[in-house]
Order: C-alpha cells, then sequence, then structure tokens
C-alpha cells in the first residue's frame, strides 16, 4: 500500500513531530492529478524493472534508501503470530529483517506498524 499526505497539517499528538506533507515539504500547492500519473508512471517503470531484472542489488539498494523502519520498534506478523522487535533493514531478497529478542526473522508481505 501507499499512502501520501497532500495537504494535511493537523497531525495526532503521537506522529505530529514527524508527520509532514507533500505540500508543507514543497511549499506549494500540489497538484493531484499530476501526482496519480507520476506515481503511476513510477511504479510501472519500477514493476517493468523488476519483470525484466528481478529484484538484484540496483532494486534493493534503491529500497533501502527508503527504508524508514531501520532502527523503530514494530509491530508485525510472522507466519501467523504477531511478534514485537526491532526493525534491523532490508534482506538480500527484500525482506524487512526484524530482531525478536536476540534472533533475526523476515518478514515477506503483512503489515508492519510502529510501536
Amino acid at each position: 500500500g501507499l499512502n501520501v499526505n497532500i495537504e494535511s497539517s493537523d497531525w495526532p499528538a503521537e506522529i505530529a513531530d514527524n508527520a509532514t506533507s507533500l505540500q508543507i515539504a514543497a511549499a506549494e500547492t500540489v497538484d493531484r492529478l499530476s501526482l496519480i500519473f507520476g506515481l503511476r508512471e513510477a511504479v510501472l517503470s519500477a514493476a517493468s524493472t523488476f519483470e525484466r531484472q528481478g529484484l538484484g542489488a540496483g532494486m534493493v539498494e534503491k529500497i533501502r534508501t527508503f527504508d524508514s523502519t531501520e532502527g523503530q520498534r514494530v509491530q508485525c506478523q510472522i507466519e501467523g503470530n504477531e511478534v514485537e522487535g526491532e526493525a534491523v533493514g532490508i534482506s538480500d531478497a527484500g525482506e524487512l529483517i526484524v530482531d525478536i529478542d536476540g534472533a533475526r526473522r523476515s518478514l515477506r508481505s503483512g503489515e508492519v506498524e510502529f510501536v
């Protein structure tokens, strides 16, 4: 999934220190239609690259540059069990690596929440 805050500025207290929006970051009004088409093109381009090359080192490195979970406490489900631990990075296979009481586990897909 993808969530983009476009114009928001009124944040719940628990995220107010870290939250932002495109309007705040760009210091101007964001054209929603242009944003949607730009995102669409970026996703289609990444999907096309993935279909041609697989999840090669270049794509994994790009994913790692956008990883906002590293070093954060997270809660997720791994093999049907709800677990809490520290996100430690992205594996070469593109999985989220979570340290749970000293044991590293990989999450291929699912929901991750910051705790």
